[in-house]
């Protein structure tokens, strides 16, 4: 609460600032606003894939290692190696520069994270989890940045709503991802297909993200035929 009192002036945008940004939004015009609608649209349904993707083996990594590396004694190590790569990620991912895309920077991230999960099924090794466990952490909490900030050059002062969505949806896929995994492995007696899935996830969500930004990029009306 101490350290909340000494920020707080940071989140003060004030009136002005809000009346601002609504004119400029009134002022882009009817094709813009379908645009930004769209696009939010898209940032609140990708963002559940990253909850979806990133769950299944942050939450079961030590019985999948396990699983894999039966006696040894790394499969502990693992999940705080996780841990461990998101501080790093948040650092890096905090200086991005601005002035680059969040979509693209979200699809990148998304495919780190699809190549960390695909790892563990693919090279079921100690360099392998650790490698899958390093790729995963790094961009955790880079996603999270990108994602609010893209929110914010949606929505400018008023982005606390699209916010809420995108991060209800990201725990609708926390939810799932477990639902999903749990009785398949069960019945199959190994993580592979839903660690597939997840892998899959996060690629399509990857796709999904450049090509939005590619088509942002194309002329108004491109696609009208």
């Amino acid at each position: 609460m101490v350290l909340i009192a000494g920020v707080w002036r940071i989140f003060g945008d004030g009136i002005h600032s809000q009346a601002a940004a609504v004119a400029g939004a009134a002022a882009t015009g009817q094709a813009d606003s379908a645009a930004t609608r769209s696009d939010a649209r898209w940032l609140v349904a990708l963002y559940a894939l990253a909850g979806f993707g990133y769950i299944i083996t942050a939450t079961f990594l030590p019985v999948i290692a396990r699983q894999a590396l039966p006696g040894s004694s790394w499969p502990d190590l693992f999940w705080p190696m996780f841990g461990l790569a998101v501080v790093p990620g948040a650092l890096i991912g905090a200086r991005a520069p601005v002035q680059w895309d969040n979509r693209l920077l979200l699809a990148l991230a998304y495919g780190l994270q699809a190549l960390g999960v695909l790892l563990s099924v693919a090279w079921p090794s100690i360099a392998g989890f650790m490698l899958g466990s390093l790729l995963l952490g790094l961009p955790f909490t880079a996603i999270t940045l990108f994602a609010m900030r893209d929110a914010r050059r949606l929505r400018g002062n008023a982005a606390a709503g699209l916010i809420g969505y995108a991060t209800a949806s990201y725990g609708v896929g926390q939810i799932l991802g477990p639902l999903f995994a749990a009785p398949l492995a069960q019945r199959t007696g190994s993580f592979t297909v839903p660690l597939l899935v997840a892998a899959a996830a996060l690629a399509l969500g990857a796709l999904l993200f450049a090509w939005v930004w590619w088509r942002s990029r194309r002329p108004a009306g491109a696609f009208a035929a």
